[in-house]
């Protein structure tokens, strides 16, 4: 989970910032339990999601969890741009643009 903003965009409207105030203790702790937890297990409903291999699921649990792409390098020992290539590929297999519709696919 992470809540960003596109750099090309203004800040935070007073509105925005009320929303994120009253959400941000539920999203704290969404987080934390994920992160207590560990990633969640991934489960293959169809032959698509059996094209990922064996770390790319890995990188999509880790996805999953909110984790950034630095933050999943550290955790499985493995460089920033192999995360990066590993999360292209997973896009690429599962036929998503980003990293909400690969938790969406993946049913996590």
């Amino acid at each position: 989970m992470r809540i960003w903003r596109d750099r090309r965009r203004t800040n935070f409207s007073s509105d925005d910032l009320q929303l994120l105030d009253l959400v941000g203790p539920a999203f704290v702790a969404a987080l934390r339990r994920c992160r207590q937890r560990g990633a969640p297990s991934v489960v293959c409903h169809d032959s698509t999601l059996l094209a990922l291999s064996e770390r790319e699921r890995d990188v999509a649990q880790l996805v999953s969890c909110g984790l950034s792409d630095k933050e999943i390098a550290r955790r499985l020992g493995i460089s920033l741009c192999t995360v990066r290539t590993h999360v292209s590929h997973a896009f690429r297999k599962l036929g998503v643009d980003n990293r909400m519709k690969l938790v969406q696919r993946l049913g996590l």
